[in-house]
C-alpha cells in the first residue's frame, strides 16, 4: 500500500469527552492541554485535565462557564481516532488554578469515579449474615448502582461486618484479602476475582516498543511460609493455616516463585500472624495464602513506559522481551495511567513478576 492510501487518521491519537452527558465542542476540547486517567487494582479510577483559559473583558472564557463545576458527570473515552475506547463515568471533586503573570491561565479539573461517592464515604455499620463473600461484593455494586462481575467464594461466611465509620472501598480490600482475590472497576463494574495470569495481551521489546522500563528485584520483603493462627470458641481448639513455599498462582512455567528463591537463598523464612480474628480453617488457609502471594507479588516490580495502548488495563499481562533471562518475561499489570498531550499518547504500567 502506498503512503498515499494510508488513512493518518488511524493513527492520530485522540479522545473524546461528555460533560452532564453533552460531548464537548471542538473549540473547548481544544483548550484542553493534557489529559490523564488512572485507573489501579483495589482503588476507584480517576482523571485529571488541564485546560488553557482566556481572560476578556474581566471574564474567564472557559473557567465561568457551567461545564467544569464541582460534581458534573465526566465521561472519557481515550485512544486513536477511528478506535476510541471509553475508560470511565467519573464526577468533577476539585478545580485548581495557575494563574501567573505572562503566562495564559490555565486550571486543572480532577475527578474520580462514579462509583467514588458511595465507596470512598465513611458510613454506618452494615452487617452481611450468612452469605458468600461473593455475593456480599454483588450487594455492594448494587447499592453503588454498579454492575459486577464475580468469581464465587467457596464458603458461606456467618457474620462479615463493615464497621461504621468505615468505608465499602475499605470493606472490599478486605474482603479481597480475606478471599486472596482483587477487584477493580471497569465499564461500570465492580470485578471481584481470583488474580489469573492469562496470555499476555502484548508483546513489548526493547528498542521497539518501549519508552522505558525500570525493573526493580527486591527480596527483602520475600517469605517461604506463612502461618496464620486463630480459636474456635464454640468447638473450644485452635485453629491454624498454611501456606508453604511454592504453593503462590503460577505466573509463568518453568520459573520459582518468590517464595522458592527465598528458600533456596535464605532458608525457612516464616511470617506468623496472631492478630487477624479467623473463624474458621477456611478462612485461615485463605488469608495464610494471601499473605503470601502479596509477599510474592513485590519479588519484582517494573515501571513501563510505551505509546499509548488502550487495551493495557489492570488486571492483564504484558511479555516484555529483550533483557535477559532476568528481566524478560510475563508481568501483570497492577496499575494503568493513560496520558494524552502534545507529546501524543503515553501509556505508563505498573507491573509484578513472582517468579524468576
Amino acid at each position: 500500500m502506498g503512503t498515499d492510501q494510508i488513512d493518518v487518521s488511524t493513527y492520530a491519537p485522540g479522545f473524546k469527552m461528555a460533560i452532564n452527558g453533552t460531548e464537548l465542542k471542538l473549540e473547548v476540547a481544544y483548550s484542553i492541554l493534557n489529559l490523564k486517567i488512572e485507573q489501579e487494582l483495589n482503588k476507584t479510577n480517576s482523571f485529571s485535565f488541564e485546560v488553557q483559559d482566556e481572560f476578556n473583558a474581566g471574564r474567564f472564557t472557559w473557567l465561568e462557564t457551567d461545564l467544569f463545576h464541582i460534581a458534573n458527570t465526566v465521561s472519557i473515552s481515550i485512544g486513536y481516532t477511528h478506535h476510541l475506547v471509553k475508560f470511565l463515568e467519573g464526577k468533577i471533586k476539585s478545580v485548581n488554578g495557575s494563574f501567573n503573570t505572562g503566562c495564559a491561565p490555565t486550571f486543572t479539573v480532577e475527578g474520580m469515579d462514579k462509583a467514588y461517592d458511595f465507596l470512598i464515604t465513611p458510613s454506618e455499620t452494615a452487617v452481611f449474615k450468612e452469605k458468600h463473600d461473593s455475593d456480599t461484593v454483588r450487594e455492594i455494586a448494587r447499592l453503588a448502582d454498579l454492575k459486577s462481575e464475580v468469581d464465587a467464594t467457596s464458603a458461606v461466611v456467618g457474620v462479615k461486618t463493615k464497621a461504621g465509620g468505615k468505608s465499602y472501598l475499605e470493606f472490599l480490600q478486605r474482603l479481597a484479602k480475606d478471599n486472596n482475590y482483587e477487584f477493580y472497576l471497569g465499564g461500570r463494574r465492580i470485578h471481584f476475582r481470583k488474580r489469573k495470569y492469562d496470555a499476555p495481551v502484548a508483546t513489548l521489546t526493547w528498542g521497539k516498543d518501549l519508552i522505558r522500563f525500570e525493573p526493580q528485584l527486591n527480596t527483602t520483603s520475600a517469605i517461604t511460609e506463612v502461618i496464620v493462627r486463630g480459636w474456635d470458641a464454640s468447638a473450644k481448639k485452635p485453629i491454624v493455616g498454611h501456606a508453604k513455599a511454592g504453593s503462590e498462582t503460577v505466573q509463568e512455567g518453568g520459573k520459582r516463585t518468590s517464595s522458592q528463591v527465598a528458600q533456596s537463598l535464605f532458608g525457612d523464612v516464616v511470617k506468623v500472624i496472631t492478630d487477624q480474628p479467623v473463624h474458621s480453617q477456611d478462612q485461615a488457609t485463605k488469608l495464610a495464602q494471601s499473605e503470601l502471594e502479596n509477599a510474592s507479588n513485590n519479588l519484582l516490580q517494573a515501571t513501563v513506559d510505551i505509546v499509548g495502548m488502550p487495551q493495557l488495563t489492570p488486571g492483564r499481562c504484558v511479555k516484555i522481551d529483550g533483557f535477559g533471562a532476568l528481566f524478560s518475561g510475563k508481568y501483570y499489570i497492577i496499575k494503568a495511567t493513560h496520558s494524552l498531550s502534545a507529546d501524543g499518547y503515553r501509556t505508563t504500567l505498573t507491573t509484578q513478576r513472582n517468579a524468576l
